[in-house]
């Protein structure tokens, strides 16, 4: 059953496999009953692909929008429920995630709405998050992505996707990584030794509207 479910997973990350239309995904299911029979791999497969979306996270209309979606959300430590500029980058992270474009604000807090907000907490040091001396890298574009395999997160509705062989990261977190990249290639680093499959990513891509580029942490979950 295990193999079963992993040839239909791969099978579905290919991306010449076509999504079928509600009207095919019905006559199938119908098909299936009718004959009361078990579906086929490719069955499997075409069906996975229409209940599964594997379509590109809508972009934001600004990159200041997507740093903001990686705040925390009353998280008790306040700092991080806010977004940040040193006077050269705007970041903004959870913990589990952090994601940084350059900017011309002012050193401070904001809100979402780039408000200025008037606290003195310390930021976190988000530059010693960055991982380094990543020999692993490959580009996709974000509908790829989309297209890799994924399961259940431990047996919870969330989904976690499979960036890098063997590491999984969860998928809300990757839409919102890639969200800003549009159509264009997204450029991914990794630690290649296999020892290492707890270790961040580093997500990065162009932002053609400021012409700059926009970076994402990811940790993978454990």
């Amino acid at each position: 059953m295990k193999q079963h479910t992993t040839d239909i997973l791969t099978a579905a990350a290919n991306p010449s496999v076509k999504r079928p239309t509600k009207y095919t995904a019905r006559k199938l299911i119908l098909a299936i009953i009718d004959q009361e029979r078990a579906p086929t791999t490719e069955e499997w497969t075409s069906l996975y692909t229409f209940f599964t979306d594997r379509k590109a996270p809508a972009k934001p209309k600004s990159a200041e929008q997507w740093v903001a979606r990686h705040r925390a959300s009353q998280d008790v430590r306040t700092y991080l429920n806010y977004l940040y500029s040193d006077g050269v980058n705007l970041v903004a992270t959870d913990g589990h995630r952090m994601a940084l474009v350059e900017t011309t604000l002012d050193k401070g807090y904001y809100d979402d709405d780039l408000n200025p907000i008037d606290v003195s907490y310390t930021y976190v040091n988000f530059n010693r998050v960055i991982p380094t001396g990543l020999d692993g890298v490959f580009y996709i574009t974000a509908e790829g992505i989309m297209s890799l395999p994924r399961k259940p997160y431990r047996n919870t509705k969330a989904e976690q996707v499979e960036l890098i062989p063997g590491r999984w990261f969860q998928l809300n977190y990757v839409k919102d990584a890639i969200a800003l990249a549009g159509k264009g290639m997204i450029e991914i680093r990794y630690d290649a030794d296999e020892g290492r499959e707890k270790s961040t990513i580093k997500i990065n891509f162009p932002d053609r509207r400021r012409e700059a580029e926009a970076t994402a942490v990811l940790m993978p979950l454990i």
